[in-house]
C-alpha cells in the first residue's frame, strides 16, 4: 500500500532504517538532517542515551538509610512493661499470702492439736490456714506464669539489644528448669542472669541489684517451703511435736519469701527498665518511621 510523501513511517522511529523518498520528520525527535535514512541523534549507535527512572520500592520494605538499623530495632524490641508489672503485683500477692499463711499458722497449730487430743484426727477441721494455703497455691501458679511470659520476651529483647551476650540455657529451661531436680537450684538463675546482662549494652550493670542474694534467698525459701510442707503433710495427720513447729516454720518462710521479693523487684524493674529505654530510644530515632 502506497503511503503518501512526508507522512512518517513506523521504521521512522528506528535507527538505520532508511526509507526511499523520505526524509527523517523534522522537529519529532530534534532531527534535521534532510538526508534519506537520516538517524535520530539520541538513538545513533554508541551514544544511545535512555532516560533512567528509579527502580520501583517494594511494598513493605521502605528505606530509612543510615536509620535503617534502629528502624529495624524498634521492630524487632517488644514492650515488657506490661508484663513487668502483672509479675511484680503478682509477686507481691504471693508474698502476702505467705505472710498470712505464717499468721494463721498459729491458731490452725491450736486447733489440730486439740482435735488430735480429743478425736485423734484432723480431718474434721477446717481452718483459715486451710483456705489460705490454697489461695497461696493458685496465687504461686499464676505468679509462675506471667513471670515466664516475661522473662521470655525480655529474653527475646536482650538478644537484639545485646546480640553478643551468651546465654548458657535454651527458652526451654526458662519454663522447665524451676521444677527438674538438681536443675532448678542453677538453671534459673542462669536464665535470669544472662538476661541481665544482655538488656545493658553498656555492660556497667549500674544500678542492677544482686543476682547472687537473690537467688540465694530464693533458694533459702525453697528449703523452708519444703520443711513447712513436712511439718503439716497434705495427706494423713501430723503429730503433736511437728504441729508445735509449725508457726515458726511457717514465720520463718514468710520473712525469707519477703526479703527474696524485695530484690526480685529490683531486678524485674531494672531489666524492664533498660529494655524500655532501648525500644523508646530506637522507635524514637531521626527517620524512623511511627508504628501503626
Amino acid at each position: 500500500m502506497h503511503q503518501p510523501s512526508g507522512t512518517p513511517d513506523w521504521r521512522d522511529f528506528y535507527a538505520g532504517a532508511p526509507q526511499p523518498g523520505h526524509s527523517a520528520v523534522p522537529g519529532r525527535f530534534g532531527a534535521s538532517s534532510s538526508s534519506p535514512g537520516a538517524t535520530l541523534p539520541h538513538l545513533q549507535s554508541g551514544s544511545q542515551q535512555f532516560p533512567q527512572s528509579p527502580a520501583p520500592q517494594s511494598w513493605g520494605q521502605p528505606q530509612w538509610g543510615a536509620n535503617a538499623p534502629n528502624a529495624s530495632l524498634a521492630v524487632r524490641l517488644k514492650p515488657v512493661r506490661g508484663l513487668g508489672t502483672a509479675t511484680i503485683v503478682l509477686g507481691c500477692a504471693l508474698t502476702g499470702a505467705h505472710v498470712l499463711q505464717a499468721l494463721t499458722s498459729f491458731s490452725a497449730a491450736r486447733q489440730y492439736s486439740e482435735a488430735l487430743t480429743t478425736w485423734g484426727s484432723t480431718a474434721q477441721v477446717h481452718t483459715a490456714y486451710d483456705a489460705v494455703s490454697a489461695l497461696t497455691a493458685l496465687l504461686g501458679l499464676a505468679t509462675f506464669v506471667v513471670a515466664c511470659l516475661w522473662l521470655h520476651r525480655a529474653r527475646g529483647n536482650s538478644e537484639v539489644i545485646h546480640p553478643a551476650q551468651r546465654h548458657d540455657r535454651s527458652r526451654f529451661w526458662l519454663w522447665v528448669g524451676w521444677f527438674v531436680p538438681i536443675a532448678c537450684l542453677v538453671y534459673p538463675y542462669r536464665v535470669v542472669r544472662d538476661v541481665a546482662h544482655g538488656s545493658d549494652s553498656s555492660r556497667r550493670l549500674s544500678g542492677l541489684p544482686s543476682l547472687d542474694l537473690w537467688w540465694g534467698l530464693w533458694v533459702a525459701g525453697l528449703v523452708t517451703s519444703r520443711i513447712a510442707d513436712r511439718t503439716f503433710p497434705w495427706s494423713g495427720d501430723p503429730s503433736l511435736e511437728r504441729l508445735s513447729r509449725l508457726g515458726a516454720v511457717e514465720s520463718l518462710d514468710a520473712l525469707v519469701t519477703v526479703a527474696a521479693l524485695v530484690v526480685w523487684v529490683g531486678i524485674v524493674r531494672w531489666i524492664t527498665a533498660r529494655q524500655e529505654e532501648a525500644r523508646v530510644g530506637a522507635a524514637s530515632a531521626p527517620g524512623v518511621p511511627p508504628a501503626w
